[in-house]
């Protein structure tokens, strides 16, 4: 169970860490922020998010935080650089951070991908902190970490992972404006996902449920989708 509550709150905080720079990147863009307050914004953020003293702890045994939880910690992240949100602000940037990330953890086909997709988070760490030498390091230090942590993992244990996860985003169904003009979700805050497409390897087309005990026996059904 230890190791579960310590991966788990880990891979979250670290993928909503990822999405919020990502989101705050786009919009300091929009506001015609120079670039020299954009770095500094990101990688002030970046250098409290990746601290010893808070690393250390959230690797250690902990739970996953609550909504409520969440929502505090990377409030105080956001004000942790020069930039300042009201709270309206802050609550659409969670809300959307929250959507987001529910939204990748759906799209994985296979449990495994949910270390994957935490990847490109942590990527996105290293890529903005490449102007200060370094933070750069840690970040890839912490990267270097974070794989001695996940990547021995059996599919068993991706897969608590990822339904733990998706059971943390079930009751979120905030409607985002560019997931409702691109058609990803429906006027209920639901996500509209793909019936179609390429299975994961070593991964059978859907149509079959296999009954395993004695005595065996398979009942087949017709798929919606097109795979």
């Amino acid at each position: 169970k230890q190791w579960y509550q310590r991966r788990v709150a880990v891979g979250t905080f670290f993928f909503f860490g990822g999405e919020m720079l990502y989101i705050l990147d786009q919009r300091l863009q929009a506001q015609k922020i120079s670039s020299e307050k954009c770095a500094k914004v990101i990688n002030d953020i970046i250098r409290t998010m990746i601290a010893s003293s808070f690393v250390d702890e959230l690797f250690k045994h902990q739970v996953i935080y609550s909504r409520r939880a969440m929502r505090a910690v990377f409030d105080r992240l956001a004000h942790s650089s020069i930039m300042r949100l009201n709270s309206n602000s802050m609550d659409k940037l969670f809300d959307l951070m929250t959507m987001a990330v529910k939204y990748q953890v759906s799209l994985c086909q296979r449990p495994q991908e949910i270390l994957f997709a935490t990847f490109n988070h942590l990527d996105s760490l290293i890529k903005y902190s490449t102007n200060d030498p370094e933070l750069n390091a840690r970040t890839v230090s912490l990267f270097k970490q974070f794989v001695g942590q996940y990547a021995q993992l059996t599919p068993g244990q991706f897969q608590l992972l990822r339904a733990t996860l998706l059971s943390y985003f079930q009751d979120q169904h905030v409607r985002v404006s560019i997931f409702l003009k691109d058609g990803l979700q429906n006027d209920k805050g639901r996500f509209v996902l793909p019936l179609v497409g390429t299975v994961p390897l070593g991964v059978e087309v859907p149509g079959a449920i296999r009954v395993h005990r004695e005595p065996a026996s398979t009942m087949n059904f017709k798929c919606l989708g097109t795979y």
